[in-house]
């Protein structure tokens, strides 16, 4: 090579580390940003549906409060299932399909973010090769809304940064699916058992979000 070509190379190998680098950087900036906006989203949207738990928000520790305030949302989103369907199934059950459609929704979210890249793959490869067309349009659809929705994304951020304990997410949306169509609870011993597995779950999620993991905590809670 002459000494004219070497420096060409140079010259180009340059240019694209340099484009490189500005695309991760771009790329690292519109992450942040997106956090942030998704962030702004949970914390509008507990300010203005959960005031109690917007104030606790704020006496929480500046490290929790992304992870507490996608919980929180996620908490506000699933506790409204209930007063928020519209399609009503036959008067024989009275349960309610827009209800359960939003639960099931909120259900694979969740079971979608604690599965592991190679698992989800797999499950993905087998969806396609057993489903029909239409089928695998309709789970591509849903799954894509689960990726444009701000909640979600903030609550996926929370699971991993803070690394929170799924059990608890579960008992949540499982006795919140199962008071759908409870009008008035049977005994005291249900009311308890209730907030045992909604509010105390919660406060829980929050004790971990705070990087408290004590038994004795989780008792006072």
């Amino acid at each position: 090579m002459t000494p004219r070509t070497i420096s060409t190379l140079r010259i180009l190998q340059q240019h694209h580390v340099k484009a490189f680098m500005m695309q991760r950087t771009m790329s690292s900036v519109s992450s942040s940003t997106q956090a942030k906006e998704d962030h702004t989203h949970c914390v509008d949207l507990v300010r203005e549906r959960d005031m109690e738990g917007y104030l606790c928000g704020l006496l929480m520790p500046s490290s929790a409060r992304n992870s507490y305030f996608a919980i929180r949302a996620f908490n506000v989103e699933i506790a409204s299932i209930k007063d928020g369907g519209a399609i009503k199934k036959s008067t024989q059950s009275g349960s309610n399909i827009a209800s359960n459609l939003r639960m099931q929704w909120w259900r694979d979210v969740i079971s979608d973010i604690y599965t592991h890249p190679s698992d989800k793959k797999k499950e993905e490869e087998t969806l396609v090769k057993s489903s029909s067309n239409s089928t695998e349009y309709i789970s591509q659809s849903i799954a894509a809304s689960r990726k444009q929705n701000p909640i979600v994304r903030s609550l996926q951020s929370a699971i991993h940064s803070s690394n929170l304990t799924k059990r608890f997410l579960d008992r949540m949306m499982e006795a919140r699916e199962e008071d759908l169509d409870v009008k008035q609870m049977k005994s005291m011993e249900d009311l308890v058992q209730y907030g045992e597995d909604t509010t105390s779950s919660f406060l829980y999620l929050s004790l971990e979000c705070a990087g408290v993991r004590d038994s004795n905590a989780d008792q006072c809670a």
